[in-house]
């Protein structure tokens, strides 16, 4: 699939994720995010785990469902929010998917400040099977068969998951075919500039460029003052001192 027709796939699913409703947002987590899908943000994180029954309950909660709750929370902090899906890159070697996005997030206990930011997603991407349901099924359990040698995994169960890798789409929509992408881990990373929009409103950025500005500065000052080290400590520097001193 052309990093074009990704984009057609992925950018509604970012959007229903950051600006849908609740049911968008469930419907979309449930129908392709793995069960057991990790978040990574520069403030919060889900280690990926199996669903698990809760005790007492009649409740089952796998790592998807922390994620559910943290683009919940990310709704109800800011009910309106811009965004933009500026680039998609698919890796189909690594099944890796990198989105550029810009979004202006709104406080809603603030309305009057814009967190104005840019960030990168990185998509893990795994295929699966498409359970009844419409999600992604559990993986495979091969047979197996035993022998003299011990158990091991029968060539038939072997070589029907084989073929349903092979034969499946990247295609994230058409449940006529065997396998589907699913996302099995987001990541997203912000400069921290950006970050510090969220966390220290108005000085924060400000301050950290003027660091940053400041930083470069003493790059440029070590540079120049300990050059005479780096130079006398080059191989071919030494020789032709050497040769020089004989």
């Amino acid at each position: 699939m052309s990093d074009t027709e990704m984009a057609k796939e992925i950018v509604p699913i970012i959007k229903s994720l950051a600006q849908g409703t609740p049911s968008d947002q469930e419907r979309v987590i449930n129908s392709y995010f793995l069960p057991e899908a990790s978040f990574i943000h520069n403030l919060c994180r889900v280690p990926s785990f199996n669903p698990r029954h809760v005790p007492f309950t009649d409740l089952t909660i796998g790592s998807r469902w922390f994620v559910l709750m943290i683009y919940r929370w990310y709704r109800i902090l800011s009910p309106h929010i811009d965004l933009q899906v500026n680039s998609v890159v698919h890796d189909e070697k690594s099944d890796l998917l990198f989105l550029h996005i810009r979004q202006i997030f709104t406080f809603f206990f603030f309305p009057l400040y814009h967190a104005d930011v840019s960030l990168i997603t990185l998509l893990r991407l795994e295929q699966r099977p498409l359970s009844p349901q419409g999600g992604a099924a559990p993986p495979p359990e091969p047979a197996t068969i035993t022998t003299d040698n011990g158990s091991h995994d029968s060539y038939a169960a072997v070589a029907a998951v084989a073929g349903a890798e092979a034969n499946g789409s990247t295609d994230l929509h058409d449940a006529s075919l065997s396998t589907h992408y699913f996302i099995a881990s987001q990541e997203d990373f912000y400069q921290p500039t950006d970050l510090l929009k969220f966390i220290a409103p108005f000085y924060g950025a400000p301050l950290y460029a003027v660091w940053q500005l400041f930083a470069t500065l003493l790059s440029a000052v070590g540079a120049l003052i300990f050059a005479p080290l780096w130079w006398t400590g080059k191989p071919g520097f030494r020789a032709k001192l050497g040769k020089k001193e004989a």
